[in-house]
């Protein structure tokens, strides 16, 4: 231990080393025998901590003999409490059996530095040699992920607003092009003129194009046009005010597409052999001008024949559900059938038609949809056998004191208490998207039958499928039962419309080449009834050889006249 004289002017040191026996430090002065002292633990500590900083002098020469650190470098707090408790113990494990000699035998040892703990931390001085990298550079080279509109066609949104012009219509349905993420939007009935500028109607992100009706009110068709594609409308040589009728070009990462924005009014001002005929000299002109692009016509056809659009425009219809109630009165007609999915959805925009979202890629959730939580009461065969026989067993009795109403309340508790004990209550969600006879009842038996389908119960699944199926059938055969024609004939029949589909008259589509006769001719051809024999010709005679055979005169036999034979 090194320290300096009470006077501080002279300094004074002394060699020494410590032992550790039974609790006490023992201080051993190998240069001045004669002062030796034995200090408690607490005391040495009790001195560390009054004692002063020692000077430069003192703390380099402590350094040059190698027990102290270098001048100007400190050591930092190594770890928490618990630590530096096991360090401690084993620092004086370590003191035990290295210094268990006599106090004679240690002095005249050879002087040696006071041990430390040797840790893990390496030294200022020491720089270990980097070893080489066995690794070899390679270029790498990301590749983009491709944008939905570089692999599939954009999407196309149709909708019949019935006047974009009312309070609040544009932002429902900027709402409906940002939620559906469409590319191309086709609105009709429009009701857009003149004092409208392109600024009432205008969308964040699209650009409008649009046609106004002309000399009448309502009306109008608009296409929104994503403003990432440019797009221009193309006008035909033939092109008339009369119709509502409006073609856009746009150019797109998968294609060129060219959109037909049609409304075709319940009572317009021309013929629609006329509208069919400009829309199939639309058509060809754009064929020739752009062979490889994808000609698309939407709109509101109203009572537009199906089959006529489509044998004077060569396109396919894509659109195979109703938009107004039961009548498919807004449809899609495309040359390539690019879209994989199409879809008929409530609009955000107030209005009386439905929205079709034509598009390629995952499912699409609607936006709009209504979910409601009912209750209903599950009912089937187990329930209804332990309540029977519980109900065979059931004695009520009611006091004969009380008044009648105080009866009543009892027997409906009791009622009730028994519904709730054998068919109690749950909750089922329907949507706005379940026909009308898919009941809380339907929908949770349904849901059961695709679990137990899904846990491999085929047998208890098709027999939850005939419940279903009887279910169903009896909730459609009463859908007419309480319907009165005297009140209400339109109520009775938008009910058979419903009942019927609308019998849509495409499906009765007319091939050219096939008619009655050849038909005819060509069972009469494939009949291989060889004993068939036709029938004899019934011969007829004159009116003067009836009344010669009524009046008893018998005429000569010979040829009859050649006129008295018809067939």
């Amino acid at each position: 231990m090194f320290g300096e004289d009470n006077c501080g002017s002279n300094l004074a040191y002394y060699d020494t080393h410590l032992e550790f026996t039974r609790g006490y430090f023992i201080v051993v002065d190998t240069m001045l025998i004669e002062r030796s002292h034995c200090l408690a633990r607490d005391v040495i500590v009790s001195l560390g901590q009054r004692a002063g900083k020692l000077s430069w002098a003192t703390r380099k020469f402590i350094s040059q003999l190698g027990c102290g650190p270098r001048v100007g470098m400190y050591r930092g707090c190594r770890a928490g409490r618990r630590v530096q408790q096991r360090r401690q113990a084993a620092t004086h494990a370590n003191t035990r059996d290295n210094w268990s000699s006599s106090l004679t035998q240690q002095a005249t040892m050879k002087l040696k530095p006071i041990p430390v703990i040797t840790g893990r931390r390496i030294s200022a001085d020491y720089s270990p040699s980097r070893r080489p990298s066995a690794l070899i550079d390679v270029i790498q080279r990301t590749r983009a992920a491709p944008r939905r509109d570089d692999v599939d066609p954009p999407t196309l949104y149709v909708l019949n607003a019935s006047a974009i012009t009312k309070p609040h219509a544009v932002e429902h349905l900027t709402a409906d092009l940002n939620g559906y993420n469409v590319d191309i939007a086709v609105v009709t009935e429009t009701h857009l003129k003149k004092k409208h500028t392109d600024h009432c109607a205008a969308i964040d992100g699209f650009t409008l194009f649009r046609r106004d009706r002309q000399r009448r009110r309502g009306g109008g068709v608009a296409v929104y046009v994503r403003s990432r594609l440019s797009a221009s409308i193309w006008c035909s040589v033939a092109d008339s005010q009369d119709f509502e009728l409006m073609w856009v070009c746009v150019q797109s990462s998968y294609r060129s597409f060219v959109i037909g924005a049609v409304y075709h009014p319940p009572k317009p001002l021309y013929q629609p052999t006329q509208l069919l005929c400009h829309i199939e000299s639309c058509i060809d002109a754009l064929s020739v001008e752009y062979p490889s692009a994808v000609i698309a016509l939407a709109g509101d056809f109203n009572a537009l024949d199906n089959f006529d659009i489509i044998s004077r425009s060569s396109l396919s219809p894509i659109v195979d559900q109703p938009t107004r109630g039961e009548n498919y009165l807004d449809r899609i007609y495309i040359s390539d059938l690019c879209y994989t999915n199409v879809k008929v959805v409530v609009s955000t925009v107030k209005s009386d038609h439905k929205a079709i979202v034509a598009y390629t890629g995952s499912p699409l959730c609607s936006i709009n949809k209504r979910k409601e939580a009912k209750l209903f009461r599950k009912r089937s065969p187990t329930q209804n056998a332990l309540f029977l026989e519980y109900a065979s067993q059931l004695k009520i009795q009611l006091p004969s004191d009380v008044d009648v109403q105080t009866k009543f309340d009892e027997m409906y508790n009791i009622m009730h208490d028994l519904l709730d004990r054998f068919y109690p209550k749950r909750t089922i969600t329907v949507t706005s998207a379940d026909p009308h006879f898919v009941t809380p009842a339907v929908k949770a038996m349904l849901r059961r039958k695709n679990r137990l389908m899904r846990a491999g119960r085929k047998e208890e699944a098709d027999a939850l499928a005939a419940r279903v199926r009887t279910v169903i059938t009896r909730k459609s055969s009463a859908w007419l039962r309480n319907i009165d024609t005297r009140k209400c004939a339109k109520d009775t029949w938008s009910k058979v419309r419903e009942v019927l589909k609308g019998r849509r008259r495409d499906n009765e589509l007319h091939v050219e080449g096939i008619t009655a006769q050849s038909l005819n001719d060509h069972y009469a051809d494939t009949s291989s009834d060889k004993h068939y024999q036709p029938t004899k010709r019934k011969l007829t005679v004159q009116l003067s050889k009836l009344l010669d055979l009524r009046n008893g005169s018998f005429p000569d036999t010979g040829p009859p006249p050649a006129n008295s034979h018809r067939h």
